[in-house]
């Protein structure tokens, strides 16, 4: 993908995600993944079955090295934070 696209992709995405933040931002631990997991199901789900994991470990591959850029607080988490599971 050239540069402009990848720079369009992360506009628009940054665009959605702010746009979706505020529905789960006072929301409980359990309700946010219920929700990112039905999602995600959703997303999934519209792939050719044959090519469903590598979809899986592509998304959730991003999503640890996205975990890494969001990580402010380290091994412990957020300090408000007492959901543990």
């Amino acid at each position: 993908m050239d540069e402009k696209k990848v720079e369009a992709l992360a506009q628009r995405n940054k665009e959605v995600v702010d746009t979706i933040k505020p529905f789960l931002a006072d929301e409980t631990p359990d309700v946010q993944g219920f929700v990112i997991a039905e999602l995600l199901a959703l997303y999934i789900a519209g792939f050719n079955p044959l090519v469903r994991q590598k979809t899986l470990d592509l998304v959730l591959n991003t999503a640890r090295d996205l975990m890494e850029q969001y990580d402010r607080w380290g091994e412990d988490g957020h300090p408000d934070n007492s959901y543990t599971q």
